[in-house]
């Protein structure tokens, strides 16, 4: 009688649903949810009515996400909290109680975009510089080289201090050039918009081998389909990301990059035989998760809609993985 009482009165929409998740009844405050008499909605199944309920028992606690009651997912988005009760006769019931988190859920999704705009704005001004930096710096520094020999060409009779100042000058033009188109390259590779990102991670990857002596293998699966140029910058990010990572900190002997084409998602691999670390929890909160770019990549994989799995432990290597879906506009131009 007291838990009745407070079904019936609770402010909160309430679900009582059986284990074939099939309403078994539903609070006053549920029923104005659903625009329906409760009584109406017993043994109606529970995505009949537009709630997509996804419940996981582990040792009954249950796992759950924001759900929307609207077909269109435009909202009301309702955040459900999931408990075992037990009936009179000993039957497990699963009890949801429903939470309106649509100002927050909007507020997030605001953020997200505000996220994807900034990260768009810094990859236009990254292209933009490294087209200068191509079409005028390095240009002025290759003519630069040009007419130091032409000058040393003609320099017959001089003495030999003057020929080697000038071969030094001419190194360190021809040393700056290299740099710089290094520079442009980590900016915004060409390869990225010329031949898309499986071309350019692993020109990347191959780089990387070269630069640190770090023993890399590339494997590709599925049909290769070109994305969008926003999609496609942000898998390269989370890559060169990753192998940063695997430089700079994990002193790995071998690393592994797959790009596994699926039939509605991408699945990018950075696995290394390094040191290893401790995974935060909740991956911002450590100090060590921004020091190794772990918030960049998760919030770059959550604009495209997908997730990032991180796997480490001391003295047992790391493996990046995220999960890109495929927008169906591009599954249908593909």
């Amino acid at each position: 009688m007291k838990y009745r009482g407070l079904f019936d009165f609770s402010p909160l929409p309430v679900l009582l649903l059986d284990k074939d998740n099939r309403i078994i009844d539903a609070n006053p405050a549920g029923g104005y949810l659903l625009k329906s008499n409760p009584e109406s909605l017993k043994g109606i199944p529970a995505n009949s009515i537009g709630i997509k309920c996804i419940l996981k028992s582990v040792k009954n606690w249950w796992e759950c996400e924001i759900v929307t009651t609207n077909i269109t997912n435009t909202g009301p988005f309702l955040a459900p909290t999931y408990s075992v009760v037990k009936d009179p006769q000993g039957n497990e019931i699963t009890q949801i109680i429903l939470r309106d988190v649509t100002q927050e859920y909007n507020r997030q999704e605001g953020l997200k975009a505000y996220t994807a705009y900034i990260l768009r704005a810094q990859e236009e001004e990254r292209q933009r510089i490294a087209r200068e930096l191509h079409d005028e710096t390095i240009q002025s520094l290759a003519l630069l080289m040009r007419q130091l020999d032409d000058v040393d060409s003609k320099s017959a009779g001089l003495s030999s201090a003057y020929t080697e100042e000038l071969a030094k000058a001419r190194k360190i033009a021809e040393k700056a050039v290299g740099d710089l188109r290094n520079f442009t390259r980590a900016l915004r590779p060409p390869i990225l918009d010329d031949l898309g990102v499986v071309a350019s991670i692993r020109s990347l990857l191959v780089d990387f081998t070269d630069r640190t002596g770090v023993i890399g293998q590339f494997l590709l699966s599925g049909e290769e389909k070109r994305l969008s140029r926003e999609t496609e910058v942000g898998i390269y990010r989370i890559a060169q990301e990753a192998l940063w990572n695997v430089e700079h900190h994990a002193k790995a002997k071998n690393v592994d990059v797959s790009i596994n084409f699926r039939e509605k998602d991408i699945v990018l691999n950075v696995v290394d035989d390094g040191i290893g670390f401790d995974v935060p929890v909740i991956i911002g909160i450590k100090s060590a998760a921004s020091r190794l770019g772990l918030v960049g990549m998760q919030e770059r994989s959550e604009i495209f809609g997908g997730r990032l799995e991180i796997t480490s432990r001391p003295g047992k290597g790391t493996a990046v993985t995220i999960y890109i879906p495929i927008p169906k506009n591009e599954l249908d131009n593909n």
